[in-house]
């Protein structure tokens, strides 16, 4: 959904490409196609079938199948649209806390700020902002991951005695 920053991720990865880094990019396009998104995927098709550096998931992928893709991905940028963000938050976010993943936020995504404790991540409004927010993480990638590291087994500690996880753990 372009709530999601669908509509973005062509001029991010052309951004990317242009600045000469051989990135890999991982898509996945949910099964339902809405309207004001289907010119933006055609578009992602196109470039893909010149760039070998981006994988496409077409459809729904499973859990066992999504954390493999998770253990794949070193830098997360999240293009959400930062209203939408703060109002619904993000499944994702957790999962890449949960995956020590660096990430790249909104500038404006303040609910999701509050969470961010540890310098595991970057902030971004322009997709020319989050470009370079990739080069920054990537060029200090050991310090951000040892944060994330940090912020990911902080945040273990603090769901563990959470009344929804000990629920599950009876199961």
């Amino acid at each position: 959904r372009n709530d999601k920053g669908f509509n973005k991720l062509p001029n991010f990865i052309k951004i990317l490409s242009e600045k000469n880094i051989n990135f890999n990019f991982i898509i996945q396009f949910s099964k339902k196609i809405y309207p004001n998104t289907k010119n933006i995927k055609n578009e992602i098709v196109k470039i893909a079938k010149t760039n070998p550096n981006i994988k496409i998931l077409d459809g729904y992928i499973d859990f066992w199948d999504y954390r493999n893709y998770l253990q794949k991905i070193n830098i997360m940028p999240l293009l959400y649209d930062a209203d939408k963000l703060n109002f619904v938050g993000s499944g994702l976010f957790y999962s890449c806390i949960t995956h020590e993943i660096p990430i790249i936020v909104p500038k404006k995504a303040n609910l999701l700020k509050e969470y961010l404790t540890y310098n595991s991540y970057e902030e971004a409004d322009s997709i020319e902002e989050y470009a370079n927010s990739v080069l920054k993480i990537m060029n200090n990638y050991k310090s951000y991951l040892n944060e994330c590291k940090k912020f990911s087994n902080s945040y273990k500690k603090n769901i563990i005695n959470d009344p929804l996880v000990l629920e599950i753990e009876k199961i």
